[in-house]
Protein backbone atom coordinates (compact mmCIF):
# COMPACT_ATOMS: atom_id res chain seq x y z
CA UNK A 1 0.00 0.00 0.00
CA UNK A 2 1.12 3.55 -0.63
CA UNK A 3 -0.10 6.91 0.63
CA UNK A 4 -1.12 9.41 -2.03
CA UNK A 5 -1.21 13.06 -0.96
CA UNK A 6 -4.50 14.85 -1.60
CA UNK A 7 -3.68 18.24 -0.04
CA UNK A 8 -4.57 20.40 2.96
CA UNK A 9 -7.65 19.41 4.95
CA UNK A 10 -8.96 22.97 4.86
CA UNK A 11 -8.95 22.91 1.04
CA UNK A 12 -11.66 20.22 0.99
CA UNK A 13 -15.24 21.49 1.06
CA UNK A 14 -17.41 20.28 3.93
CA UNK A 15 -20.28 17.95 3.07
CA UNK A 16 -19.56 18.05 -0.64
CA UNK A 17 -17.85 15.46 -2.76
CA UNK A 18 -14.32 16.10 -3.98
CA UNK A 19 -12.78 14.05 -6.79
CA UNK A 20 -9.20 12.90 -6.27
CA UNK A 21 -7.29 11.11 -9.03
CA UNK A 22 -4.11 9.13 -8.55
CA UNK A 23 -2.95 6.89 -11.36
CA UNK A 24 -5.85 4.66 -12.36
CA UNK A 25 -7.80 5.49 -9.18
CA UNK A 26 -10.72 7.94 -9.02
CA UNK A 27 -11.72 8.52 -5.42
CA UNK A 28 -14.65 10.47 -4.00
CA UNK A 29 -13.63 12.29 -0.82
CA UNK A 30 -16.14 13.58 1.72
CA UNK A 31 -15.08 15.88 4.55
CA UNK A 32 -17.14 15.93 7.73
CA UNK A 33 -15.53 18.26 10.25
CA UNK A 34 -11.98 17.07 10.84
CA UNK A 35 -12.59 13.65 9.25
CA UNK A 36 -12.37 12.67 5.59
CA UNK A 37 -13.92 9.54 4.09
CA UNK A 38 -12.89 8.03 0.76
CA UNK A 39 -14.95 5.87 -1.59
CA UNK A 40 -14.35 4.55 -5.07
CA UNK A 41 -15.84 7.31 -7.20
CA UNK A 42 -17.73 5.01 -9.57
CA UNK A 43 -21.05 3.83 -8.16
CA UNK A 44 -21.01 0.01 -8.08
CA UNK A 45 -24.49 -0.03 -9.66
CA UNK A 46 -23.94 1.83 -12.95
CA UNK A 47 -20.68 3.79 -12.61
CA UNK A 48 -22.02 7.28 -11.84
CA UNK A 49 -19.66 9.71 -10.12
CA UNK A 50 -20.38 9.47 -6.38
CA UNK A 51 -18.48 12.70 -5.70
CA UNK A 52 -21.27 14.45 -7.65
CA UNK A 53 -23.95 12.95 -5.42
CA UNK A 54 -25.82 14.54 -2.54
CA UNK A 55 -24.44 13.97 0.96
CA UNK A 56 -25.75 14.82 4.39
CA UNK A 57 -22.42 13.93 5.99
CA UNK A 58 -23.29 10.31 6.72
CA UNK A 59 -24.54 8.97 3.39
CA UNK A 60 -23.98 9.78 -0.25
CA UNK A 61 -26.79 9.44 -2.78
CA UNK A 62 -25.79 8.44 -6.30
CA UNK A 63 -26.80 11.22 -8.74
CA UNK A 64 -28.10 8.82 -11.42
CA UNK A 65 -30.41 6.36 -9.68
CA UNK A 66 -30.52 7.49 -6.06
CA UNK A 67 -28.69 4.51 -4.56
CA UNK A 68 -27.39 5.32 -1.07
CA UNK A 69 -24.06 4.41 0.53
CA UNK A 70 -22.66 5.10 3.99
CA UNK A 71 -19.67 7.39 3.46
CA UNK A 72 -17.72 5.94 6.38
CA UNK A 73 -18.07 2.22 5.56
CA UNK A 74 -19.21 2.18 1.91
CA UNK A 75 -22.11 -0.06 2.91
CA UNK A 76 -24.91 -0.04 0.37
CA UNK A 77 -28.22 1.01 1.88
CA UNK A 78 -30.35 0.60 -1.24
CA UNK A 79 -29.45 -2.98 -2.18
CA UNK A 80 -27.95 -5.26 0.43
CA UNK A 81 -24.55 -6.62 -0.53
CA UNK A 82 -23.75 -3.96 -3.13
CA UNK A 83 -21.22 -1.76 -1.38
CA UNK A 84 -18.85 0.98 -2.49
CA UNK A 85 -15.14 0.28 -2.06
CA UNK A 86 -13.52 2.40 0.65
CA UNK A 87 -9.99 3.65 1.16
CA UNK A 88 -8.21 4.48 4.40
CA UNK A 89 -7.58 8.18 4.94
CA UNK A 90 -4.69 9.55 7.00
CA UNK A 91 -4.41 13.18 8.09
CA UNK A 92 -0.89 14.20 9.08
CA UNK A 93 -0.14 17.78 10.12
CA UNK A 94 -3.30 18.96 8.34
CA UNK A 95 -2.46 17.15 5.08
CA UNK A 96 -4.92 14.56 3.76
CA UNK A 97 -3.52 11.33 2.33
CA UNK A 98 -5.32 8.28 0.91
CA UNK A 99 -3.96 4.76 1.14
CA UNK A 100 -3.98 3.12 -2.29
CA UNK A 101 -3.28 -0.49 -3.25
CA UNK A 102 0.02 -1.12 -5.03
Amino acid sequence: MKLATVGPLDSLPEREGHLFRSGAHEIALFRVGEKVHALENGCPHAGASLCSGFTDGTIVVCPWHGWEFEIESGKGLSVEGIDAETFRVVIEAGIVKVELPD
